[in-house]
Order: structure tokens, then sequence, then C-alpha cells
């Protein structure tokens, strides 16, 4: 379990997925006691995350990631291991686990096709 201090709230256990930057119900105690729905274990939480500076702006370029978030402490998602039982995932990875690339919107190919270049050795 995680123990993030931004997550800390009046349950059983004193964390919860919900209150995290990128939420990951998933991850909380299916019999845990929480005072609200929203804080409870269930199929819920962040699947992306777009990011970028004055500099990227400035040559149009943000750096995206798939996946629900996951660190050192705090595993990936995955339909292996998941206590998530009720849900479809038909033509999903089992495991959300991607790099980021940088998305390069000033290319010849962004300026034909309207998509970016991808690079992905970030």
């Amino acid at each position: 379990m995680f123990h993030d201090p931004l997550s800390r709230c009046n349950c059983t256990p004193p964390y919860t997925g919900e209150y995290a930057i990128a939420a990951r119900c998933d991850l909380n105690e299916k019999d845990g006691r929480y005072p609200f729905e929203s804080l409870k274990f269930r199929p819920h939480g962040a699947i992306d995350a777009k990011m970028t500076s004055a500099s990227l702006v400035a040559s149009l370029q943000m750096v995206a990631v798939s996946g629900p978030t996951d660190q050192p402490t705090v595993p990936p998602f995955s339909w292996a291991t998941t206590k998530i039982t009720d849900q479809r995932h038909v033509d999903q990875p089992t495991e959300w686990r991607f790099k980021p690339v940088r998305t390069v919107w000033n290319g010849e190919e962004a300026a034909e096709t309207g998509f970016p270049n991808f690079e992905f050795d970030l």
C-alpha cells in the first residue's frame, strides 16, 4: 500500500488513492472503511498525463504518458493482479506501463498530416 502524506484520510487504512494527484482507487483496500463512497475501492483513476513547460510550449511540444501512475512504491496497473473483477477489459494491454513520449508538432509530417511526430527516448 502507498503512504503518500497528501493521501491521508480519516479512513482505515489511513490513506486513499483518490487523494493522489493522479487518483488510483484500485489501490484502496476492498474491505477498508472510508467516510464516503468516492474514497473507497472502485474502478476509478487517472489514465494519462500531459505536461509542458515554457520552453516546450515555445516549440509546440509536450510530454504525454498513458496509464495510471506508477513509481517505485506504487505498482503499475495490471489486469492480471488487480482486485477489480467486475469490469470488462477487451483489447486492452494486461499491464499499463508505458514510457512517456514527447510530441513534436513543428515537423514536416505534422504540417502535412495534422498529427505530431513522437520521440520515445525520454
